[in-house]
């Protein structure tokens, strides 16, 4: 599968921004450790990925 098809699901859809905040709520680091991956995806694919990102540790903060 194409990366940017995700990343575009994710940049398109804002209920993921819970969905991710929640899960790096965990002591499992793995699971930490993906979903940052992720972020740091969103943060270089483009501008609402960036946004995305940093809204989704706004609402884990």
């Amino acid at each position: 599968m194409d990366a940017r098809i995700g990343l575009d699901y994710i940049v398109e859809n804002r209920e993921y921004i819970s969905k991710l905040g929640a899960a790096l709520d965990t002591n499992n680091f793995t699971v930490k450790k993906q979903v940052f991956e992720l972020l740091s995806a969103l943060c270089a694919y483009n501008l609402e990925g960036y946004q995305r990102a940093i809204e989704t540790l706004e609402y884990y903060k």
